[in-house]
């Protein structure tokens, strides 16, 4: 008969499996106990305690029996978290080496180097001839092998079969991954119904990739014209009109751009002229600016598809792609510049408007989602009037189509209005603001009502651009609406025929709050400094922290922060896609250089090819030190899991070579400061940073850090539980121990799930002296083009230490859009006394022993 031990409690005896409880009961009645150093504590299993070493019997016994002061959970946060404050030194290999003493400093952004010139060299009357991105449909749709051939569509002529024994289709990947714009067949049946047929697009052979009929017939033609028609001409927005490409987004940051003529010089230098056929371009690709030089062949709209009015109001040339208005060609220069640099014009269709700015700036950049968490209309609205005073170009981005508007697409944003109805100021033909006010009817005004005006009784109203120069909002305040009055005109010193039409419009801030998503802010601080630092990510699986940067900041000043990685766009055929780039702060002492005074920011985002952040650095009187150490949570999991699992893993974003080892990946730190800085790198021998992981993890639990809104990759808190004490076994297997009551309690264990843009970490604080928890979480991670669940791997958390048991890395750009969305689910775990049984509970997987990011460190 089974009977449950006098030392078990009732309850945790009915949780045991029966032959548990069968064996437990055998051991009570047949087992001699012999207890040595004491009597057995309550909640104690007889023969467990006989095992249990006498060092561990002596713990037990001078534990207290009853269990600690409770706390609110409030006051637990702060015990379960590290200090911020580090009484850390660098590894001593830093100490025994020597500092790298050259310094680089920022410069002026006119004296910032000059890519190599892509000129070439040619005699006087010598045109030149681009060998390298012909004037053909190669250009158009990047198919550099494939050969001409007629057809109906972008498609080899035959297409292979599928499992149905018919044509399979053609389809694109746009899952952001390392195949990203890859080309595929697979079947043309609805998924349900259809089979599993995959293949990849070949570059030779009978089903590779050929020109479309209409791509190889299009007439390529020689435009000997200037850049403007004529020398007494400037650069205007009203030259810009989109053409047979999706790059809004590319053609609308040209837009603001041409708003400033000292930014637009720096994309096009001095030009040769038409008499050498050739133009030159330059971008901020890959973190550095590249010069691109580009013949002036453009493709021309077949004679048939241009319309009789357009040929009347614009005698030509009519290209296919970006317009020459009015003869001015500076539009189809750039943007077969742009197209040149990504390979083709196809891949440069779909894009942000953050991405064409940095390019063509090389200055920091801003997305700010409407429906982002903690978003505030009145804050935003008070950004907005201060970006447009400091002269920072912006764009918008319309969701859905209606009332004029087309979704899906890219406007530049021109001007942000705020006027008082102080003065009498009319809207509509006849009403008067004041009337309203006036009126013995109670009437709330805010940003819901007719006119769009605030409760504080001011219009705002915001002036816009679209990029194909026609097509305008038909709302309220759009082109001839009844809102206009002459006394609005007059205040906005508003020419209707000038500001109206050709793409332009004015709505209100309501209506654009509800109408458009995000805005995309370019930072042009054409007065600060710059400063480009090149790093590397070191190839194999040994390492996923940089060469450290030590800064040096003689004067307090603001520095913007970009970290640049090189571009997957036109390049769907190369293994590799970005990976998440961090970046982690600390503030050395003045006195020794290798001693950490504290953690000064920590900033994580998810995988993109640009992260930028802004931040206040310095002290006013003496010059700070700091260290800047990238790092990339993506790569140092997957070597920790390469440790574990024996192998690589496929999954990260930077690619794995055929020996199933990470590749080297080069990124860009730029720097943009209000004062000059310099930066020198800080190495030394034997590469560890366990430091580096140790104050990671003090910054995602300090409370200064985490659950910053606004900033730019900053870290908030999604989730936090306390965990119960669960019941847990030692090695045999045989021997279950039930919970101590009086010492382990749910304020021991809390677990945490941080996230930033595309970035999530599972962390677990573990306070109790004697307890080890094993624990393993499942993240999940989904966005509009991305799904993935993350593989569990049990991680064992010692006594009184803390741990990051999971990451999650997801597209960063996404998450700008409201589609991220990061869960954790699916937690198991177990307690137990006397180090990590992993080996004798037959789980090879277990990652205890194992540092960098998922060492454990203790709770100071």
């Amino acid at each position: 008969m089974i009977r449950r031990p006098a030392s078990i409690a009732p309850d945790v005896w009915t949780a045991l499996p029966p032959d548990i409880q069968a064996e437990l009961s055998a051991a009570e009645t047949d087992q001699p106990i012999n207890v040595d150093n004491g009597p057995v504590p309550p909640g104690i299993d007889a023969t467990v305690w006989a095992s249990l070493p006498p060092e561990l019997r002596s713990e037990f016994i001078s534990a207290p029996d009853s269990p600690p002061p409770s706390s609110s959970s409030s006051s637990f946060a702060l015990v379960s978290f590290g200090r911020r404050s580090l009484p850390l030194r660098l590894p001593k290999e830093a100490e025994s080496a020597t500092t790298t003493t050259t310094w680089i400093y920022s410069v002026a952004p006119d004296t910032e180097r000059q890519p190599a010139s892509a000129a070439p060299l040619l005699n006087a009357t010598e045109l030149w001839t681009d060998e390298k991105f012909v004037a053909d449909a190669s250009a158009i749709d990047g198919f550099r092998v494939a050969e001409s051939s007629p057809s109906t569509a972008t498609v080899s002529p035959v297409n292979p079969k599928c499992g149905c024994n018919k044509a399979a289709r053609l389809k694109t990947v746009y899952k952001e991954n390392k195949n990203h714009g890859r080309k595929f067949f697979a079947c043309a049946a609805p998924q349900a119904k259809g089979c599993s047929f995959f293949m990849w697009a070949p570059e030779t052979g009978q089903f590779a990739l050929r020109h479309s009929k209409e791509h190889t017939s299009i007439e390529w033609k020689r435009l000997s014209l200037n850049l403007l028609a004529s020398p007494s001409d400037e650069y205007s927005p009203n030259h810009i009109r989109q053409g047979r490409v999706g790059d809004c987004w590319f053609v609308s940051a040209l837009s603001v751009i041409a708003e400033n003529p000292a930014l637009l010089h720096r994309v096009l230098p001095s030009q040769p002229g038409p008499k050498h056929g050739y133009f030159l371009a330059r971008f901020f690709i890959d973190g550095k600016w590249q010069e691109y030089c580009v013949d002036n062949y453009f493709p021309l709209m077949p004679p048939e598809q241009v319309k009789k009015s357009t040929v009347a109001s614009h005698p030509g040339p009519h290209l296919y792609f970006a317009k020459a208005v009015n003869k001015n060609i500076w539009v189809p220069v750039l943007e077969k510049a742009y197209a040149k640099a990504h390979s083709s014009y196809q891949a440069i269709s779909g894009g942000q408007i953050a991405e064409a700015l940095f390019d063509l700036t090389g200055f920091p950049t801003e997305s700010i989602p409407f429906g982002g968490i903690g978003f505030d209309s009145e804050l935003f609205w008070t950004r907005l009037l201060s970006f447009q005073s400091q002269g920072f170009l912006m764009g918008a981005v319309c969701p859905q189509s209606g009332d004029g508007l087309v979704g899906g697409h890219a406007y530049s944003l021109l001007q942000v209005v705020e006027e008082s109805i102080e003065d009498g100021l009319v809207i509509g033909k006849t009403k008067n603001l004041h009337d309203y006010f006036d009126a013995g009817v109670k009437r709330k005004w805010d940003d819901t009502q007719e006119f769009g005006v605030t409760d504080h009784g001011t219009l705002r109203l915001i002036k816009l651009r679209n990029p194909w120069g026609k097509v305008e909002w038909k709302g309220k305040f759009g082109v001839d609406s009844a809102e206009w009055s002459s006394s609005l005109r007059k205040r906005l010193n508003h020419d209707q025929k000038e500001d109206e039409g050709g793409g332009v419009f004015w709505i209100s801030y309501h209506d654009f709050l509800t109408r458009f998503s995000q805005v995309d802010v370019c930072f042009t601080h054409l007065t600060h400094q710059l400063l480009n630092i090149e790093c590397t990510l070191p190839p194999g699986l040994s390492i996923a922290t940089s060469s450290i940067i030590e800064l040096s900041v003689p004067d307090p000043t603001l520095i913007y922060i970009s970290l640049c990685q090189r571009t997957k766009r036109g390049k769907p055929a190369e293994d590799f896609y970005y990976t998440d780039l961090n970046l982690l702060l600390l503030t050395l002492s003045d006195n020794d250089p290798t001693e950490i005074v504290s953690i000064q920011d920590l900033r994580m985002f998810g995988q993109g090819r640009d992260n930028h952040f802004d931040l206040f650095l310095g002290e006013r009187g003496r010059v700070v030190r700091y260290l800047l150490v990238p790092f990339s949570v993506e790569r140092e999991t997957a070597i920790q899991e390469a440790k574990v699992f024996k192998k690589g893993m496929n999954r990260v974003g930077s690619g794995e070579s055929k020996q199933l080892t990470l590749k080297g990946l080069e990124f860009t730190v730029r720097i943009m400061s209000a004062n000059c800085v310099g930066a020198s790198f800080r190495k030394w021998k034997g590469g560890n940073t366990d430091f580096v992981w140790d104050a990671v993890e003090r910054g995602i639990c300090d409370t200064t850090l985490v659950g910053r809104s606004g900033l730019n990759g900053s870290l908030n808190l999604v989730k936090q539980m306390n965990l119960p004490t669960p019941f847990y076994y030692t090695a045999p297997r045989d021997t279950w121990v039930s919970q101590y009551q009086g010492v382990w309690t749910s304020h021991n264990f809390t677990l945490r799930l941080v996230e930033s843009r595309g970035l999530a970490l599972a962390h677990f604080t573990n306070t109790h002296e004697k307890l080890w928890i094993r624990i393993r979480v499942e993240l999940r991670a989904a966005t509009k083009t991305y799904n993935s669940t993350q593989q569990s791997v049990w991680r064992v958390v010692p006594p009184k230490t803390r741990r990051i048991i999971g990451s999650c890395v997801c597209p960063s750009w996404e998450g700008v859009y409201g589609h991220q969305v990061i869960a954790m689910g699916n937690i198991e775990w177990e307690s137990f006394v006397g180090g990590c049984q992993c080996e004798d509970l037959g789980d090879m997987e277990c990652g205890c022993r194992v540092s960098g990011l998922f060492g454990e460190y203790a709770i100071i």
